[in-house]
């Protein structure tokens, strides 16, 4: 998620320490691959960089001593009605600007009503992406059990992301004139439709396999109305993944792989176990 607490900001006595300063130095430097990666890149590009107001000099030092030209930066819940990103080619946007656990405590108590402290009532929920290619991404978001609480929490952050995005008045770009925006943040923006999305090299193996497997599965349902679970095992074994770790992995996705192929499973974990439609 990319939070204050990713970037090493929370608890603040923590903010500038070693350890830290080269977590940050670690994403500034992932901030400086992805710009550098965007097709035909120009160090003439003038870059601009919303992010969390404690980091936001550190970040753009960083920046620009990678040759990357940063023409403008405003941090996060200080942003209103600025447009001086109006002319950058590239915006960047670090981090998922929830607000501080403190302040938003208080205001949730001034609108809603005296509760508990928030921290013991946190939770995870799920908000979908929308990709250009037509798929639809799910991500897992911080919040709060109250609905209330919660909904409140969500309107804040994504209004900052979008506001951040608008810096760029991306309405008023004449056609020719292609922007680019990269958003380190899991929150989704509305009307903001996702070219492509960066994950870990883990996260991109997860996919890949879940991909090929549900691929098999098609596959072999298709041509005898089943698939057995140890031929999809040995379709997914690799140099890194032996037969016993894919027969693991199955079991541990199968609810998924029922939900991707359209099929039942059935015959536990023996030789009989399989997909069928």
């Amino acid at each position: 998620s990319v939070s204050r607490s990713t970037l090493s900001l929370y608890p603040a006595w923590k903010a500038k320490t070693k350890e830290a300063l080269n977590t940050r130095r670690v994403w500034y430097d992932r901030v400086v691959k992805e710009v550098k990666a965007l097709p035909g890149y120009s160090p003439d590009w003038a870059v601009g960089l919303i992010t969390f107001k404690p980091i936001i000099d550190e970040a753009a030092e960083h920046l620009r001593g990678q040759s990357i030209k940063v023409f403008g930066q405003i941090s996060y819940h200080n942003q209103r009605g600025s447009n001086e990103l109006e002319d950058v080619k590239v915006l960047v946007m670090l981090g998922s600007p929830y607000p501080s656990p403190e302040g938003f405590y208080e205001e949730a108590q001034a609108f809603f009503g005296p509760f508990e402290s928030l921290t013991s009532h946190t939770t995870q929920y799920t908000q979908q992406v929308f990709m250009k290619d037509g798929s639809v991404r799910e991500v897992s978001i911080h919040g709060y059990e109250d609905s209330n609480v919660n909904r409140y929490h969500r309107q804040k952050t994504v209004y900052e992301m979008y506001q951040g995005v608008h810096r760029i008045r991306p309405h008023n770009v004449d056609a020719g004139d292609e922007r680019h925006v990269l958003l380190f943040s899991n929150v989704p923006i509305p009307g903001v439709i996702v070219e492509s999305q960066l994950m870990s090299d883990k996260v991109k193996t997860s996919e890949s396999r879940m991909a090929l497997a549900i691929n098999v599965i098609n596959e072999a349902v298709g041509v005898s109305g089943e698939c057995y679970k140890k031929d999809l095992a040995g379709a997914l074994e690799t140099d890194t993944l032996t037969m016993k770790s894919a027969d693991r992995w199955i079991e541990r996705n199968i609810e998924k792989l029922e939900n991707s192929t359209g099929t039942v499973f059935s015959g536990g974990k023996g030789a009989a176990a399989r997909f069928t439609t």
